[in-house]
């Protein structure tokens, strides 16, 4: 974890922590927490079908379609390719259908897989900042990554739900300053 912000996680340690998972549901529900910045509720309702992959200039863009309880699409989340293919390679081995949630737990047990990660991932580092460790934590990583990349703070709210910028995270200093400029 960060020194400026003590929930907020390092390359080094999401990569530890994705190492500490110990089933490919695990893995996928950390992934689709840190990489595609999902919410507990909006993992437990990925479904085969939400997944769309759009060609733009000769390379596939993959999307997940991110629904509300009354399974409405209220956005379309970025899904890295290795996320997507992770997902879809899941789903196959489990034989879970087209329509069928791909992580079929509730939300609160969705949060406490994550938990159950950062637990492990502590036990086997030393690192017992990896113990606290939560979605909310992963969300986090998932915007830091992508405004470090350089992503348009107004892309990096709309792919990951947030109805305004402000609503990102108060911890998120730089979306602050560059969305003011």
């Amino acid at each position: 974890m960060s020194e400026g912000d003590p929930a907020a996680l390092s390359e080094a340690s999401y990569e530890r922590l994705r190492r500490a998972t110990e089933t490919y549901r695990e893995e996928l529900v950390v992934r689709l927490a840190g990489e595609a910045g999902l919410r507990p509720a909006e993992i437990a309702r990925v479904r085969p079908a939400d997944v769309t992959t759009h060609d733009h200039a000769d390379i596939a863009h993959n999307f997940l379609s991110v629904r509300d309880e009354d399974g409405e699409v209220v956005r379309d989340a970025y899904l890295p390719a290795d996320v997507e293919h992770d997902l879809r390679q899941y789903a196959r081995t489990v034989g879970v259908d087209a329509e069928e949630r791909v992580v079929a737990v509730s939300p609160r047990r969705v949060q406490m897989l994550v938990a159950d990660v950062g637990d492990r991932a502590a036990d086997r580092t030393g690192d017992d900042a990896l113990r606290d460790v939560s979605t909310r934590t992963l969300r986090r990583f998932f915007t830091r990554q992508l405004l470090d990349e350089g992503v348009d703070p107004r892309a990096v709210a709309a792919v990951g739900g947030w109805e305004r910028l402000a609503s990102l995270s108060t911890s998120q200093s730089r979306l602050v300053r560059t969305s003011a400029c």
